[in-house]
């Protein structure tokens, strides 16, 4: 999944390299930077490269509705685009052997670790809690893999918890 923009560039290189994969484009970052503007006018003018919310926003609601992209897919596997795999991914990269079940490595919270000044509370009021109830955090490695039924539960709890769409949370 990428910006609809990039289709001409990533779509085709990643068609030709990979002619197995298969690619979906997203509009998430026009509909994320059309909503910016709206809400925070004054934040967007200085939006510049690296640091403008709308295209991150975008590609957290696009791995939070990787269901909708993959709709056949039992387990959804996200890699950042910056991540280059050396060798092909193995079963046991991903899953445990033992209960076939992804694996989830964790790791505390460091106190003062940019893990924590920008995702701890972040985080912990998407889900409902209190930042200091979140102890442990997930970004310790690429290819976090959830099952494909866990997106559409998370979306709906998400949007219960804050009475309104995830994406309208997430601007």
């Amino acid at each position: 999944v990428f910006p609809e923009a990039d289709d001409a560039t990533v779509g085709a290189f990643v068609r030709l390299a990979h002619p197995w994969a298969r690619t979906n484009v997203s509009t998430s970052a026009a509909v994320f930077a059309a909503a910016m503007r709206a809400a925070h006018p004054h934040k967007f003018a200085r939006c510049h490269a690296g640091q403008c919310l709308p295209d991150y926003a975008a590609q957290i609601f696009d791995k939070l509705c990787a269901d909708l992209y993959v709709p056949a897919a039992r387990f959804v596997l996200h890699l950042d685009s910056d991540t280059v795999l050396t060798r092909p991914l193995a079963f046991s990269d991903v899953f445990d052997p033992r209960t076939r079940k992804p694996l989830m490595p964790r790791v505390r919270y460091a106190p003062g670790s940019e893990a924590e000044w920008r995702w701890r509370a972040v985080t912990a009021d998407l889900v409902g809690i209190k930042a200091e109830d979140l102890e442990f955090q997930f970004m310790t490695r690429q290819g976090l893999c959830y099952p494909r039924a866990f997106y559409g539960t998370f979306r709906r709890a998400a949007e219960r918890l804050h009475g309104r769409p995830l994406s309208e949370w997430l601007v």
